[in-house]
């Protein structure tokens, strides 16, 4: 009897939060929700959770609250910030600035491909992933817009795109690099 109340106990414990789960990435899997829905239904499921467990009051709730807001000030900031740094930048010609050092290296569009790579990896050592997308993603990307790759990516449309995806590839590959290597 024993052995039963403990298997009882773990399926209690363990089956609603798996079926939470399975749910809400069953459903952005299915195609059935996007992942701001999915997230939506998660919530409200672990909510629902909390109440079954007689687990929700209000100074957790209050608690809850409070963090959630809290982290998402924080993102508006680092949002407000950055668009504002970009802003600043372009009034003041900076980018500008950074095509004329560019076109006087002399480099073709595979090396200036190269040495914006480049940046962006030794970046990804000190940096988030959010800061180095922010600032300088905003700044790379019209360069990489008046340079001609279309023989190699297809359109001239598909250049962004494609920098971005190359972005996305070199800031996984450098927060796997010693000496920081922040998600290893």
């Amino acid at each position: 009897a024993r052995r039963g109340e403990i298997t009882l106990l773990l399926l209690r414990s363990f089956v609603p939060p798996v079926l939470l789960i399975t749910l809400v990435l069953g459903s952005i899997f299915a195609g059935f929700a996007t992942p701001t829905e999915a997230s939506g239904v998660g919530a409200l499921g672990a909510v629902l959770l909390a109440v079954l467990n007689r687990r929700l009051n209000w100074p957790m709730l209050r608690e809850v609250a409070e963090e959630s807001a809290l982290t998402g000030a924080m993102l508006f900031g680092i949002f407000v910030g950055a668009t504002c740094f970009s802003y600043v930048f372009r009034a003041l010609g900076g980018e500008d600035l950074i095509l004329d050092a560019i076109a006087a290296t002399g480099a073709g569009p595979w090396g200036i491909l190269f040495v914006l790579m480049a940046v962006v990896f030794l970046l990804g050592f000190f940096f988030d992933w959010i800061e180095i997308t922010l600032i300088i993603l905003p700044v790379f990307a019209p360069i990489i817009a008046e340079l001609d790759f279309s023989a190699h990516v297809g359109a001239q449309a598909l250049i962004v795109p494609w920098f971005a995806i190359l972005i996305a590839v070199n800031l996984q590959t450098s927060f796997l690099t010693p000496p920081f290597g922040f998600a290893l």
